[in-house]
């Protein structure tokens, strides 16, 4: 089998390089649909969620769909979102809420784990690597301190890249659902009894793998919102499957116009990848070693020089 394309970047499973302080893989939003349908499975009463490391909202996006009372925050600001470090000395910005559902960034997993455990009233989920079930420093908390009540494994791949949702990508991690039932729940009903060795019993995890064909069936159209060029990604694809021309003149016209201009577009503030370049750099019309090292971390507008290119040449951005 070759390896995709960044395999060891893939792999090294955020590991944020120096510098850097945004650990930003965004979710497939249908892999969150699979994940609000075991909470459902496991607890029908749930009503509220929180999703605290909201980025730019892939995730909520497909939670919505389960959770109209979802709630979200992020440590950083990225579009709108309520700014809050989940991790930091502030209390809760919401009241309490049924469960907390997120992608943690790697950095800091355990500290995740005993938060939302603390947090949440009903449960929680976490969408991580499937090889954080190894380890001997994680053992005690999954066990022991925040017993873990289920694992649901995905049968098919969940790409997540640095900085950007790309639905076409492929990636060299596994990744799971982590479940946490509140004892008020009675987590054992989901999980497997085992002898101890002593005569006595101990509780293990259930397992709730996801069977494949659940990307087919929990992907949204409108999940290209969220995708390397954004709304230009979308349009490319209803336009192709209906066969007509791949974009809009308007938009090309745009796209041909600043692409011949490439000084007039620079970085601009810390957020998500929907920006001008992103879009360049999915229509394949600029080199992505133009964006490095920063791309996938910055929201790239049009500077006012470039707004003045523009405007000069009778385009409005």
């Amino acid at each position: 089998m070759t390896a995709p394309a960044n395999a060891m970047a893939v792999m090294a499973h955020r590991v944020t390089p120096a510098g850097e302080d945004v650990d930003f893989f965004p979710t497939q939003p249908w892999a969150a649909r699979a994940g609000a349908e075991i909470i459902r499975r496991l607890d029908p009463r749930a009503r509220s969620a929180w999703e605290p490391a909201c980025g730019a909202g892939h995730m909520a996006h497909g939670l919505r769909d389960l959770f109209p009372d979802l709630l979200t925050s992020d440590a950083y600001l990225y579009d709108g979102n309520r700014v809050h470090d989940f991790l930091g000395e502030a209390p809760p910005p919401f009241g309490a809420v049924d469960w907390i559902v997120t992608n943690p960034p790697f950095s800091n997993l355990p500290g995740f784990m005993r938060t939302a455990y603390r947090q949440a009233r009903r449960g929680v989920a976490l969408l991580m690597p499937s090889r954080v079930l190894e380890g001997v420093l994680r053992h005690e908390l999954l066990y022991r301190e925040c017993p873990l009540t289920v694992v649901a494994p995905f049968s098919e791949r969940v790409p997540m890249h640095k900085g950007m949702y790309d639905p076409g990508r492929s990636t060299a991690a596994f990744y799971s659902w982590f479940l946490w039932l509140k004892p008020a729940l009675k987590p054992y009903r989901f999980m497997a009894r085992m002898p101890d060795g002593a005569g006595g019993w101990d509780w293990r995890p259930g397992v709730m793998p996801i069977a494949p064909g659940t990307k087919k069936r929990l992907f949204r159209r409108s999940d290209l919102r969220f995708a390397v060029g954004g709304e230009a990604l979308a349009i490319v694809a209803d336009r192709t499957a209906k066969g007509q021309p791949v974009l809009a003149p308007s938009l090309l016209d745009l796209l041909a116009r600043v692409a011949a201009e490439p000084h007039g577009v620079t970085p601009h503030s810390t957020a998500y990848p929907h920006g001008l370049l992103a879009t360049l750099k999915g229509m394949d019309l600029i080199d992505a070693g133009e964006l490095d090292p920063v791309f996938g971390d910055r929201r790239y507008s049009v500077s006012a020089d470039g707004r003045a290119l523009l405007a000069a040449r009778g385009v409005v951005w």
